[in-house]
């Protein structure tokens, strides 16, 4: 059996994974701060961690931060009650933030400057803040009611109790981004929308409207089995929502038919290839991992789910860059002298059906051991939350099926793809066959 030696001081092993349900877009008053709380409360009780002070650092990955909590991790470490002596940073690599702060919490560990690292994605969407430009709370009617002149209409205004003493009473013009979806974005040719890029890939790599469908169906079908609930329900961690109760299962999934999502008409400019069907679903979730070195795990008496052994980014092209997950995997695969044959199990994020479609037909992936309990089509894409969720995935799957390789990899808004690879966890004195490799 292949083994995987990463050439730092400390092997790596993940611990713990507990995550929030996937809530629909329907919540807006749940934000990612309480999500990531949750999380981080629940991956400590699995781990059964009484002393705290032993958490060296928390890593966070989100896309849409914004003022309001800027370094997110932080907000949501005093949110679980972690103590003040947990350095946290967050990370912002677009859809890869979180896969990107497990490898930064993994350089941390195998080079000896921490032993216990909490690996932290969230998101929520659906609570995403508008961003108004300079110019535009400056025009000639905003600028007559900014508060903070204390002169016109902007002193009445604060005077009701209507605006704050400070930035824009009201704004009047539609004047609001998204941190989404921003309108540098949508007028850069460079930075084309994410369903655009889709058809851009499908037409690469001749991925039809029919293809896409068939794997969002099978996608909801793999959810809603009942080995996919399983799977799922073994991670979650019931959250409450104010108004709607105690949330125990992904909101996102739900029973559908190749025949009905056949029917949806296609999103505008695609080609009429892209649908809300074959289209990753939206949403929020606190996803925390826990990573240890092998030492500190031996120390605690953990159930090592992993170890945690290659991580690889790479650069593409912007409107394609649902490919970028490609050169991720070829370079990390090429490092370790494996064949795409040699990992027993994938995750793939599908922020589309398209680019699911195109990495398992580039790469050669048999879809039979490929997201087999949904995806981001049915389960949703949380952005932030999505790589430390596949990466707990994989972890999970290696440890419960005795798997040797699993590979979890996405694509990147802006152009980019990051891979993240475990093996199942040996004791250093089993007698297995050892590959090196120099460290990453």
């Amino acid at each position: 059996m292949t083994r995987i030696q990463t050439g730092r001081k400390h092997r790596v092993v993940l611990i713990g994974s507990k995550r929030t349900p996937i809530l629909s877009m329907k919540h807006d008053q749940v934000t990612a701060k309480d999500l990531g709380a949750a999380a981080i409360r629940a991956v400590i009780a699995e781990v059964r961690l009484t002393d705290l002070s032993k958490i060296g650092a928390l890593i966070g990955g989100e896309v849409a931060q914004s003022a309001f909590t800027s370094n997110s991790a932080k907000h949501a470490a005093r949110a679980a009650g972690l103590p003040h002596t947990v350095h946290c940073m967050t990370s912002n690599r677009q859809c890869s933030s979180s896969m990107d702060a497990a490898k930064q919490a993994f350089d941390l560990i195998a080079d000896g400057r921490e032993s216990l690292a909490i690996v932290l994605g969230i998101e929520s969407m659906a609570n995403t803040p508008y961003l108004v430009p300079s110019a535009a709370r400056r025009s000639w009617l905003n600028r007559g009611l900014r508060t903070a002149s204390q002169k016109g209409w902007g002193r009445w205004l604060q005077m009701l109790g209507i605006s704050k003493p400070y930035g824009s009473g009201l704004l009047f013009g539609w004047y609001g981004n998204s941190g989404l979806a921003t309108m540098d974005n949508a007028i850069d040719p460079e930075a084309a929308n994410m369903s655009k890029t889709a058809q851009i890939v499908a037409n690469l790599c001749g991925i039809s409207r029919e293809e896409a469908d068939r794997l969002a169906a099978l996608s909801q079908a793999r959810a809603c089995s009942e080995a996919g609930i399983a799977c799922h329900e073994r991670d979650i961690v019931p959250f409450f929502v104010p108004g709607k109760g105690m949330i125990t299962r992904d909101e996102n999934p739900r029973a559908t038919s190749l025949d009905s999502i056949a029917k949806l008409k296609a999103l505008g400019d695609t080609g009429g290839l892209v649908t809300a069907a074959n289209a990753s679903a939206m949403g929020g979730c606190g996803v925390a991992l826990m990573l240890a070195s092998e030492e500190m795990a031996q120390e605690l008496g953990a159930t090592i789910l992993a170890e945690v052994v290659d991580f690889q980014a790479a650069g593409f092209d912007a409107k394609s860059m649902g490919l970028g997950p490609v050169p991720a995997i070829e370079i990390m695969l090429a490092r370790n002298n494996l064949l795409v044959s040699d990992i027993d199990y994938w995750e793939v994020n599908e922020a589309f059906a398209h680019i699911w479609a195109a990495i398992l037909k580039t790469l050669g992936i048999d879809v039979q051991c490929c997201n087999l309990y949904g995806g981001g089509i049915s389960l949703g894409h949380p952005l932030g939350s999505t790589g430390a969720r596949l990466l707990a995935l994989i972890a999970r799957e290696v440890h419960d099926r005795r798997l040797n390789l699993a590979v979890a990899a996405q694509c990147a808004a802006g152009g980019m793809g990051t891979a993240i690879m475990v093996q199942r966890y040996q004791k250093p004195d089993s007698g297995m066959s050892n590959n090196s490799l120099a460290g990453f």
